[in-house]
């Protein structure tokens, strides 16, 4: 299993690709935790993607897109769709697809006539959806290049991110409404939203990181530090379930409640080898702290600081502006398969079609259920891509908790609780439409695809001399 970490008195060596990959990570963590096209972070986020993608084409191998298929098919084909969706068509063509009736009308108004136009609806929208694209395939292009210690050792990294996120939504709720420490314009003011414009986000972010610790202090346990690393991680554990009960999201709190749920079974491996009573006492220390969690709830609902408790609880389905949203987006799409809209199209087609029952002072800049959207907008094509990369995840699942296979089964299997609970938060929200989620997305992903690489020794690369014993 690969080390996180080296020993006391031997030198951590990482590669220049690894160090300019967790510098890229920190510059999208800090200024890509939001979704919208006009946020002014993106004008040196996504240029600087362009650069790294370039640098990560540079050194790239083979071996390498052959050691990952089904991320590059993954990444190339949400690529490739939206390309196609702004590629001109005649039209014959275009008008004869479903929905664009009011663009036809409008055309024959105006005195226009006919014009090749592309598959999109907004095309405006639907390029601003390819440059977005520009970041995880950067991350992709970089992450595929490192080792297998590398790799792993990306685990605390996003450790940090989850941590600063979580301190610094403490800070901004104990702070000024609407003071320095909120990062965008267009946010939720004097919530807990940390590194994010959208507290959900950060609240599935910090659920994420209960799988991450646990991993991390199980590979750390044979070490000579292990016994500290755990209490460390059960510590920082703690911290997170409170911070959690602040953020005031209810699709975080759920999705802590299941990642604490699903971790301890990431130890069931190393809980076999050791003797029966330290397994005993293994479950029951288990069992302690979760009484030890439900307590610290409790303390925080009577101190009335469990805002994303108190939501849940106070939640009205039937007045939730996301199911209302839900039932005309159901709608509209049966009105545009099986082309979609457009990639990144919806809020525009949402306002054309908007029924007057929903109407309010505020727009939908997305359904709130990204499954549903993605269907919507990319019609038939995007939803082979959803099913291939649910297949995917399912299969190679199902080999890292049964068959194995992988070089880190143990990442592996953590890789699948994130990508859960990645996938189950997207049902009510779109974590994954945020340029530093959709790293944490991609590094996930090749973390459960990683299989056993060939031997690069002799080919005079630096990853090869790096694999010579030292």
């Amino acid at each position: 299993m690969p080390s996180f970490a080296s020993s006391r008195n031997r030198v951590v060596r990482t590669s220049p690709t690894f160090r300019i990959l967790t510098t890229f990570l920190i510059v999208v963590f800090l200024g890509g935790g939001a979704s919208r096209t006009d946020v002014q972070s993106l004008v040196f986020l996504r240029p600087l993607a362009l650069l790294v993608m370039a640098y990560g084409l540079f050194g790239i191998r083979l071996d390498d897109v052959r050691r990952f298929p089904m991320a590059f098919a993954l990444l190339g084909s949400a690529t490739l769709l939206t390309v196609l969706h702004l590629m001109p068509l005649p039209p014959a063509l275009w008008t004869a697809m479903p929905g664009r009736d009011l663009i036809v009308e409008i055309d024959r108004a105006s005195g226009i006539g006919p014009l090749w136009r592309p598959l999109t609806m907004v095309p405006a929208m639907t390029r601003n959806a390819l440059y977005s694209l520009t970041v995880p395939v950067a991350v992709l292009l970089l992450a595929v290049r490192l080792d297998d210690r590398e790799r792993a050792m990306l685990v605390p990294v996003f450790i940090l991110f989850g941590i600063a996120s979580g301190l610094l939504g403490l800070l901004q709720i104990a702070g000024n409404p609407g003071g320095p420490l909120f990062l965008y314009a267009q946010t939720t003011m004097g919530t807990a939203n940390g590194l994010f414009a959208n507290r959900n986000h950060g609240g599935v972010l910090l659920a994420c990181m209960f799988p991450l610790l646990a991993t991390y202090a199980i590979s750390r346990s044979a070490a000579r530090d292990g016994q500290r690393t755990l209490w460390l991680a059960s510590a920082v554990a703690v911290v997170l379930v409170a911070l959690v009960l602040v953020v005031g999201s209810r699709a975080g709190l759920l999705c802590t409640v299941l990642a604490i749920l699903l971790s301890p079974f990431l130890a069931m491996d190393r809980l076999a080898t050791l003797p029966k009573a330290t397994r005993r006492l293994a479950m029951l220390v288990y069992a302690g702290g979760c009484v030890g969690l439900v307590l610290l709830g409790l303390v925080f609902v009577f101190a009335a600081r469990a805002e994303s408790l108190q939501r849940l609880l106070a939640s009205d389905a039937s007045g939730d502006r996301r199911l209302q949203v839900w039932e005309p987006v159901l709608a509209m799409t049966r009105q545009y398969f099986p082309f979609g809209s457009g990639i990144g199209s919806y809020i525009k087609v949402f306002q054309a079609n908007e029924p007057r029952d929903v109407l309010t002072l505020n727009y939908s800049n997305h359904v709130h259920n990204d499954w549903l959207e993605v269907v919507m907008t990319a019609g038939l094509p995007g939803l082979l891509i959803l099913l291939f990369a649910m297949a995917t995840i399912v299969v190679l699942g199902w080999r890292a908790w049964r068959r194995g296979g992988q070089t880190n089964p143990l990442l592996a299997r953590t890789a699948t609780i994130v990508l859960l609970l990645l996938g189950l938060a997207s049902i009510g929200d779109y974590p994954l439409r945020v340029p530093s989620m959709m790293t944490f997305f991609v590094i996930a992903l090749l973390w459960l695809e990683a299989r056993p690489a060939l031997e690069r020794i002799g080919h005079g690369d630096e990853r090869g001399r790096r694999r010579r014993p030292r």
